[in-house]
């Protein structure tokens, strides 16, 4: 009889006979399903990274909002001078739609800067998670140098999950839309109905397939979690012509093996997640009525949520290395082509 060692848990291993399949091994350990891990193992690997990276994270938050948040501090202040708005009265014409032009540029600069640094900052939190798991030790410069170089492969995973998932979401809301006033305004149908009926009638079908469209959104937005961390252990530089229908062949694996418990864990994160974000909202709220600073509420919040989403990401990438081991045994893939991106020439 062979003995390998089994994937039922990253963190214990145990050695079974071969020829023991997945359900047996679950059973054996007490788990529902053996793609699942306890709530315990999830919260404990949250609990390990917010103590290692949340002091990180605030001052990359800090540091990314500065510029912006610094900018409308000083319209602001401009703003509370009085002899400010007679000095604009006083300009002509011209020069007023030279300030007017300069504030609009350096307000959409500040703006792009802003996203795009933001999306950075997702993306190294994805090395972050990564990294830790993998056993590299990388530094915050190293991170921050792989998420330059791999903001525009990411870039391009999200266009092709835009125009393979999302597109479809964006049709439908036009389907909802041609389809309602069709039926409601320009068919005899709507105008045999008395107004008040025809006007129940049009709200309830806008309601309930805005819920349907909301929930379809959640429900991809959870289905292709995976995806930036399999695109990290799968990315190699120039892709190959067929990397992209290999890279959605196994998603679509991972996601079959994460079915039931897996899932149901993947959704209470994304709840747990909105409803701690709401939290955060409303205790700046309550700041906000109490006299709080509003460029200090800004930045507080962002820091919040940043915190919020990187939690919600940690419990996910372990929900999708149990997924990883289900569908590739113990084969644990370190993607040193991503690693060596923290070298100047890669």
């Amino acid at each position: 009889m062979e003995i390998v060692e089994c994937g039922c848990n990253r963190f214990k291993a145990c050695l079974m006979p071969r020829n023991v399949n997945n359900a047996n091994i679950a059973h054996m350990n007490g788990d529902p399903t053996p793609t699942s891990p306890s709530w315990s193992e999830i919260f404990r690997e949250i609990g390990i990274q917010m103590n290692r990276r949340s002091g990180l994270l605030t001052k990359h938050v800090l540091w990314i909002s500065a510029p912006a948040l610094i900018f409308f501090l000083i319209i602001r202040l401009i703003g509370s001078i009085p002899s400010t708005s007679s000095w604009l009265r006083g300009l002509d014409v011209s020069a007023q739609v030279e300030i007017v032009y300069l504030w609009t540029a350096s307000i959409i600069v500040l703006a792009i800067s802003t996203i795009i640094t933001m999306a950075l900052s997702k993306i190294e939190q994805t090395i972050w998670l990564d990294s830790y798991f993998d056993g590299k030790n990388l530094t915050p410069q190293e991170s921050w140098k792989i998420a330059k170089k791999l903001y525009f492969p990411l870039g391009y995973l999200q266009r092709k999950l835009f125009y393979r998932y999302y597109i479809w979401i964006i049709l439908s809301i036009l389907a909802v839309f041609v389809i309602g006033i069709y039926v409601f305004v320009v068919s005899d149908f709507g105008r045999m109905l008395p107004e008040n009926i025809t006007m129940i009638a049009w709200s309830s079908y806008i309601i309930i397939s805005g819920i349907a469209l909301v929930v379809w959104t959640r429900y991809l937005k959870i289905k292709l979690s995976y995806a930036p961390f399999l695109f990290l252990d799968r990315y190699a530089g120039k892709t190959r012509s067929d990397f992209w229908k290999d890279f959605f062949i196994e998603l679509d694996k991972l996601n079959e093996v994460s079915k039931g418990e897996s899932f149901k864990k993947n959704v209470m994160l994304e709840l747990g997640a909105d409803a701690a974000m709401s939290l955060v909202e409303y205790i700046a709220l309550k700041m906000a009525g109490m006299g709080a600073p509003n460029v200090a509420l800004l930045a507080g919040k962002e820091v919040g949520y940043r915190i919020i989403y990187f939690a919600k990401m940690t419990g996910r990438y372990v929900l999708y290395r149990f997924a990883f081991k289900t569908v590739h045994g113990n084969t644990h893939y370190v993607n040193e082509y991503v690693y060596n991106l923290k070298q100047d020439i890669a």
